[in-house]
């Protein structure tokens, strides 16, 4: 009814229509405000993004750093280690030369001393005795270093496998573009 008796008057139907105007301008501004507003969110959301992109990266690039780093300091001390196992390997080398050697020439003087045909028995019997005892301790002697240099040649064997997996790991993640932040101690036992 009010409508209706609005809607008669000229005065009334203007006033309404100015209120309307009004109002849809009110509106116009609020809805330009809120795209405006949310094109500023949009922007700072992406801006965020960005950072915390960019950020994630920088984080996980020294994490990759941190471990090339650490996986170079390692290839370093095993190159060492080889290089000391090797070293150790060829003494033991040696040691069980001279022990088969020693065992031979001990075998050798028995040999002689069961051929030589001697006036004291007893003499011979106990020179054998003494050079049988000694050929029992120099074989004892033979077969603990040989055992000790087949740990030793294992442990530099196994140290060169590991450090074949570093040089390998380390080529790849160069490859990658991840670079170690190497000392130059670290480089020079690299070349060694």
């Amino acid at each position: 009814g009010q409508v209706a008796s609005a809607s008669g008057s000229p005065d009334a139907q203007a006033e309404l229509l100015e209120k309307l105007r009004g109002r849809q301008a009110e509106f116009s501004s609020q809805v330009a405000s809120m795209a405006k507003e949310k094109a500023c969110l949009e922007q700072q959301l992406e801006r965020q993004s960005d950072e915390a992109h960019s950020a994630l990266k920088a984080y996980l690039g020294n994490l990759q750093c941190q471990a090339v780093s650490a996986a170079t300091q390692e290839l370093v001390e095993l190159r060492k280690r080889h290089a000391d196992y090797s070293s150790q390997c060829a003494s033991m080398a040696d040691t069980v030369a001279e022990l088969e050697a020693r065992k031979d020439r001990l075998q050798l003087e028995i040999s002689e001393l069961k051929k030589k045909d001697g006036n004291d028995d007893e003499q011979q019997a106990k020179q054998l005795v003494a050079l049988q005892d000694r050929l029992e301790e120099c074989g004892n002697e033979l077969d603990s270093t040989s055992r000790l240099e087949a740990d030793l040649q294992k442990q530099r064997d196994d140290t060169r496998t590991r450090v074949s997996e570093l040089e390998n790991h380390l080529r790849e993640t160069s490859s990658a573009g991840i670079v170690p932040r190497e000392s130059s101690e670290q480089k020079v036992g690299a070349s060694a």
